[in-house]
């Protein structure tokens, strides 16, 4: 479905936001095209505490479903 992000309107960019430890940077979104039932973001969640934490749940009221998965680079050169 990273197809459906990428087509369409220019993605919506926000700053970095601190919620007490944790650091979340680089949000970005689009406006899924018509017809299309699903639609894509991304950001990067940082824990800059020594206590450990985890994402339990995410809400919005611009889509009936959130649906969350991780993706990680390792060792891998960003282009």
């Amino acid at each position: 479905m990273l197809l459906v992000g990428a087509l369409g309107s220019p993605p919506a960019r926000s700053q970095e936001v601190k919620a007490g430890d944790l650091v979340i940077s680089q949000p970005w979104s689009r406006a899924a095209p018509r017809g299309a039932e699903t639609a894509s973001s991304y950001l990067t969640i940082e824990n800059k505490g020594a206590a450990a934490d985890r994402l339990v749940g995410a809400s919005t009221d611009a889509a009936e479903k959130i649906q969350i998965e991780q993706i990680s680079m390792t060792g891998a050169e960003r282009r």
